[in-house]
């Protein structure tokens, strides 16, 4: 089903997660601990504290882990390095890295800076980089892997239905306002459709039930 739709004219999916994740709130209030599962475009530093601040339980994979989940070549090297958790400290090629400062350049992100005790080894990580390996550490799981193996069957296939099916691989109403009018309406299409396929499963009291349930709340 259907949840939530939106049409924007951001040139990647990172800037949308937190947008709509706030639009599938507002219409079926998400519980706590909601899973959530995204593909790789949806990694960033930004994306991952938004999710453990609403308490919203993320599986999003690292570019690498991705290839690796579609067995493809990877071709993307990931920085490997140790981090103590406790004591905030980075293992590096065998010296401990402490916190040393937070700077931002113009024009980049912010980043946290790590020095060894001699200042001869310094390490510089993202502003989120903790909520970065929390999540990279938890797509290792093999719970991990079988959430976001789901994705395959419940995400995908709403595309398929929409685009092959029902034939809407394209826009036709100008404007940005027309498009997302499109959208809901194909959205609808797709989640009657899927109503009516349930409710052919149903007995005949059950059919009625479900039906002034769906006209009573709207």
């Amino acid at each position: 089903m259907v949840v939530a739709n939106d049409v924007c004219q951001d040139r990647t999916d990172t800037f949308q997660l937190q947008p709509q994740l706030k639009n599938v709130k507002e219409n079926i209030k998400l519980k706590e601990d909601t899973k959530v599962v995204l593909d790789c475009n949806y990694n960033s530093g930004s994306n991952l504290k938004f999710l453990e601040v609403e308490k919203i339980d993320g599986y999003i994979p690292t570019i690498s882990q991705a290839q690796e989940i579609g067995n493809k070549e990877k071709n993307v090297d990931e920085e490997n390095y140790e981090y103590d958790w406790e004591k905030d400290e980075i293992i590096l090629k065998g010296a401990r890295l402490k916190y040393h400062a937070t700077w931002k350049q113009q024009g980049k992100k912010r980043q946290r800076v790590y020095k060894s005790e001699d200042g001869k080894i310094i390490k510089k990580v993202i502003e989120f980089f903790r909520e970065r390996l929390r999540m990279k550490n938890k797509m290792e799981t093999s719970e991990g892997k079988k959430i976001y193996s789901l994705r395959k069957t419940i995400v995908e296939p709403v595309i398929g239905d929409i685009k092959h099916n029902f034939g809407f691989d394209e826009f036709l109403i100008r404007g940005l306002d027309g498009a997302k009018l499109e959208l809901n309406l194909v959205s609808i299409a797709h989640n009657l459709k899927k109503i009516w396929i349930a409710r052919g499963k149903l007995s005949i009291n059950n059919k009625n039930i479900i039906f002034n349930l769906i006209i009573k709340n709207n």
